[in-house]
């Protein structure tokens, strides 16, 4: 998407954007060694730069192209959405699966609707969790982004008043955020937090409210570019460092 970035093999997803239109770097992809640029049907270049393929719409291939490899790639995956504190939680999940497990997880706050392939993507064959995070800032947003994770289980931080002029109310922000976990089968769990609006909403398997059970957070304290958390399970507890800023 960024012909800057292309490395030789890589397949070239020419996006629309506000600011940009991905077509018109197509040349400059292939000529960095791009092995395929997916293109809007009726594209036509000047010089008609090939190889390409054309489809009617890019970025719903490269989302159709990450939902194969989220199948393909990954053993369960835990979604993780919320009007804020996405990826703090994301980076704390992470950091205490990956002392047990082989953990794919979002890179920063990869999230979107083009984040979000990307991220699955970038997850190597055989990765036994993954631990994705998925934002939205109007209605309808989030059934493509459920599509792609398919998650076994989820985590819902909360609802609040982000891209509230797209969303009209809480209660259709709370909707649209719980659609992520629409899938969900039937054994596996969502955490979510304690809210009559999230809890007007039905749920295809069991409910986990924060505090309920183990997990619980029973300690935080900072180090260096972050925090130190411990968690404690039902027979021991667990110290893991999640890094929240940059190193100097």
């Amino acid at each position: 998407m960024d012909s800057r970035r292309v490395r030789p093999g890589d397949v070239f997803f020419a996006l629309t954007g506000l600011q940009n239109d991905g077509h018109a770097f197509v040349e400059a992809a292939l000529a960095a060694g791009a092995g395929l640029a997916v293109v809007r049907r009726g594209w036509r270049p000047a010089s008609c730069p090939l190889p390409r393929l054309e489809v009617d719409s890019p970025l719903a291939a490269l989302q159709a192209l990450a939902a194969w490899h989220r199948r393909r790639a990954l053993g369960r995956v835990v979604a993780i959405t919320g009007s804020n504190g996405k990826t703090v939680v994301k980076e704390a999940l992470t950091a205490l699966l990956a002392t047990r497990y082989s953990v794919a997880a979002s890179p920063g706050s990869w999230n979107s609707q083009v984040g979000v392939p990307l991220a699955v993507l970038n997850a190597p064959m055989g990765t036994e969790i993954g631990v994705f995070e998925a934002g939205v800032s109007a209605p309808g947003e989030m059934a493509a982004l459920a599509t792609i994770l398919q998650p076994d289980l989820g985590v819902l931080v909360n609802v609040g008043l982000a891209h509230i002029a797209a969303f009209g109310t809480r209660a259709t922000t709370a909707r649209e955020k719980l659609r992520l976990f629409a899938s969900v089968p039937a054994q596996g769990w969502v955490i979510t937090p304690d809210d009559p609006l999230v809890e007007a909403q039905p749920l295809p398997c069991e409910r986990l409210r924060v505090g309920d059970q183990a997990p619980r957070l029973v300690e935080q304290r900072p180090i260096p570019n972050g925090t130190l958390l411990t968690v404690a399970f039902e027979a021991s507890s667990v110290s893991f460092p999640v890094l929240t800023r940059s190193a100097p």
